[in-house]
């Protein structure tokens, strides 16, 4: 398996922390869907990932974009001791 790039890394790293700038407000407009966000901009949104997926790469081809699913309380996870996710209540 190939190593990420520290550049990639870093890329979406920042573009999580500017989605994390902008989350109060993306939430009123975008609560309940996923956006594609670059930059400080929403470059698509839908409810459906794989329909935001599709037209994603068939605009901006297979690149790195930031996706996030805009809620909040942010869903949290646990790990049990076999292993397996599970959303904590």
């Amino acid at each position: 398996m190939t190593p990420i790039e520290p550049a990639r890394i870093e890329h979406l790293v920042h573009q999580q922390q500017l989605y994390q700038a902008a989350k109060a407000e993306l939430l009123s407009q975008y609560r309940g869907q996923y956006i594609a966000f670059e930059n400080g901009i929403v470059l698509d949104s839908d409810r459906d990932d794989r329909q935001l997926m599709r037209r994603l790469y068939t605009q901006y081809g297979h690149r790195d974009i930031f996706v996030e699913y805009v809620c909040d309380p942010e869903p949290q996870l646990s790990v049990s001791a076999a292993g397996h996710l599970f959303p904590t209540p």
